[in-house]
């Protein structure tokens, strides 16, 4: 679809992705919260109020976010990033809704459902410009969540006056604990855009929010299943006994590292003979290996850390990453794209640092998967280096996809048995 379009469009809806964060951002983390309480209520009464409360607060809070948003920045997408938010927060209320419940056939099933909604509105795309694809996204959606108006119908019937009274402020005070938690993660793919965006071009903008589209979980199928069920895991152990809960981050390397490089042969087929224009990507695929893989393990330890509401064990790592950025971008050094790692990757690796000073039983091999990361990186980036055709690249990304589901079909095996 790249070529149908031109920058101005793409810029548009890089625009619209970013604002589309920055709506369901305004929430404090609610729908998360969903995860952090909902796993610890034994009525199912109680459950369904939770969700009642939560999703009221996120519409609510979407909602009141829109004209301040919309008054410092004047853009003509925020009506429709703003709309998209909430039914998108929807969408995830039903599926939490199943997920936290334990019905994960149905929240393997809404989520394959409002995962097909995109494909629908392209058909509109071939023929309109971009705002017209937009909105009919945003009504596509809007009819696909109404295929769960059961779902929906019964978490507003449990809504409880008395529920709210009783747990608004023990939920706002836990909700924002976790926004302030989670905060700095958001920096580095929605405030990262709006601080570089004004000395972008059309191109440059798209590039970079694609870019850091490639740096998040949910675009490499399957992996964030696995990363969710780690957290789940975590956050409905007790403290104090998340060591003997949830598996050492180096035991999941197994199946996070086939998923990674399978995906980007794909991206490579795609940059080279679709999006040329995308291009300089291909040569940040090194540092998107090791990122990805830094943000596997930063769900895992989020997880652990809102479990304990340590509020303040980010300040430092955030402060030299989100620093490091903020000079490079004032000195105006080297382009956007480095700026991005090289600020998101000082944080992730403080953090890294930091939390396992601080949780040594529970990253029991820890070390190793630091190791791995770095290994995976150099090793891409001697692929990226010694081989100048796209197809040989490739192939040598399918080399290392292969072999590690090789050397682990067996653990594949028991794993889809039970």
């Amino acid at each position: 679809m790249y070529k149908l379009k031109n920058p101005d469009d793409w810029a548009y809806y890089a625009m619209f992705l970013t604002y589309v964060g920055l709506f369901r951002n305004t929430t404090l983390n609610f729908t998360s919260n969903l995860g952090h309480e909902g796993l610890r209520l034994s009525s199912r009464d109680e459950y369904k109020s939770l969700f009642a409360l939560v999703g009221s607060v996120i519409v609510s809070l979407q909602l009141l976010a829109f004209p301040f948003v919309f008054l410092v920045t004047k853009d003509s997408v925020i009506l429709i990033s703003c709309a998209y938010s909430i039914i998108m927060s929807l969408q995830s209320l039903v599926q939490n809704y199943y997920r936290y419940s334990f019905e994960y056939e149905e929240y393997g099933k809404s989520s394959f459902i409002f995962a097909t909604a995109p494909l629908l509105a392209l058909i509109l795309f071939w023929l309109y410009d971009i705002e017209v694809y937009l909105v009919s996204l945003v009504f596509i959606n809007s009819v696909y969540l109404f295929l769960y108006r059961k779902a929906i119908l019964d978490i507003v019937s449990s809504f409880s006056l008395r529920y709210v009274t009783n747990n608004i402020w023990n939920l706002f005070k836990s909700s924002s604990k976790l926004f302030i938690i989670r905060l700095p993660d958001s920096y580095f793919f929605v405030y990262f855009v709006l601080i570089e965006k004004r000395n972008m071009s059309e191109t440059e903008l798209a590039i970079l929010v694609y870019l850091i589209a490639l740096t998040a979980i949910d675009k490499y199928p399957l992996l964030t299943p696995r990363v969710q069920e780690n957290m789940d895991i975590i956050k409905s152990s007790r403290k104090g006994a998340l060591s003997n809960s949830v598996a050492p981050i180096f035991q999941q390397l197994k199946y996070i590292i086939p998923l990674i490089y399978g995906y980007l042969i794909v991206e490579i087929v795609y940059v080279t003979f679709i999006a040329e224009a995308m291009s300089p990507i291909i040569a940040y695929f090194p540092l998107i290996v090791g990122y990805v893989l830094l943000v596997v393990w930063r769900y895992n330890a989020n997880a652990a850390v809102e479990l304990d509401e340590k509020l303040v064990f980010k300040i430092f790592p955030v402060v030299c990453g989100i620093g490091t950025h903020i000079v490079l971008f004032q000195f105006d050094y080297r382009d956007t794209l480095f700026r991005f790692f090289a600020g998101g990757i000082v944080y992730l690796v403080l953090y890294f640092i930091k939390y396992k000073m601080a949780y040594r039983d529970l990253e029991k091999g820890s070390e190793r998967y630091l190791l791995i990361t770095l290994l995976m990186v150099c090793l891409t980036w001697l692929s990226n280096t010694l081989i100048s055709s796209a197809a040989l690249l490739g192939m040598s990304y399918l080399v290392v996809c292969s072999s590690t589901v090789m050397f682990n079909y067996k653990s594949y095996l028991i794993k889809v048995k039970r």
